[in-house]
């Protein structure tokens, strides 16, 4: 089972669940997903918002971006976007490399 798949899980598990987000990956799921889609399905947030039932346990920052899959980006004080497989200033190349990288995990 992907990551969406597990996300998709626990979101129905939630009594407040987003109900149009879990369509939104539902439909995901479906097709062969790209870069855009994915990236649409980020979200900036304080990191004691992130969802429980994705892994914070190396976020350092206190900014992030949450996408589909558990995927968290970390927004650092000098604009470095930095996840553990690629950092740079750039949150668009960071998206895309992270995802062409994990994309089979999804």
């Amino acid at each position: 089972m992907g990551r969406i798949s597990k996300e998709v899980i626990n979101l129905k598990m939630d009594a407040d669940n987003n109900k149009t987000y879990i369509q939104e990956l539902q439909q995901m799921l479906d097709g062969d997903m790209s870069v855009e889609q994915w990236r649409n399905t980020g979200r900036f947030m304080c990191v004691e918002f992130v969802p429980t039932y994705i892994n914070t346990d190396h976020i350092t920052e206190d900014w992030v971006f949450t996408y589909a899959g558990g995927v968290v980006l970390e927004l650092c004080k000098d604009g470095t976007i930095k996840h553990p497989l690629y950092s740079s200033k750039n949150l668009e190349e960071v998206e895309e490399k992270v995802f062409n990288k994990i994309k089979t995990e999804l």
